[in-house]
């Protein structure tokens, strides 16, 4: 998409610019959304630098995309890390090392391993992804598209839960738990 605001560190868009005209690689900015989608959907890797934060919209898009997430952020805690084996839908690259290496690496993957990658991915994208009520426009995708359906318990409101269950402790002073 477009330029970020600056936050310090390691500027991975600037970084990922310097690979742009490297046969077999799309790097664009102002992309209408569409189009970066389907761009998304054909990929089969998909570079995530971090946003404004350190987290960017663009994981979950990759996820549902069907391409195997990279992501270039050194401080990111992927949601749902504590139960979910992330290594095994996701590349986590470092900043410092966004170069031609970083590229000859995605390359040398076997196409075997990329679809286990991507096929992960598949499994885990439901946890990233709220239940939509009735009447939401989600509801009609899923529905549709058997994407994340309504009878799975694998969905981000079920995943925190499960984070704050194990966070859950026993009060000192009381017989309940909070």
């Amino acid at each position: 998409r477009g330029p970020h605001p600056w936050v310090g560190g390691t500027d991975a868009r600037k970084d990922l610019w310097k690979l742009a005209g490297t046969p077999g690689l799309v790097i664009s900015e102002y992309s209408p959304l569409t189009e970066m989608h389907e761009q998304m959907g054909r990929a089969r890797f998909c570079f995530i630098p971090r946003g404004k934060s350190a987290w960017s919209l663009r994981f979950f898009e990759a996820l549902f995309a069907g391409c195997v997430p990279v992501v270039l952020s050194d401080q990111w805690e992927l949601p749902f890390e504590q139960f979910l084996r992330t290594p095994e839908f996701v590349i986590k690259w470092p900043m410092k090392r966004i170069d031609e290496g970083m590229v000859e690496y995605l390359r040398s993957l076997p196409d075997e391993v990329v679809e286990q990658y991507r096929e992960a991915g598949r499994r885990a994208r439901c946890w990233f992804l709220y239940p939509p009520q009735r009447a939401d426009v989600r509801h009609q995708l899923q529905t549709m598209h058997k994407i994340c359906t309504e009878d799975s318990s694998h969905n981000a409101f079920h995943g925190i839960l499960l984070q704050l269950e194990r966070k859950k402790r026993a009060s000192r002073t009381s017989s309940a738990s909070f």
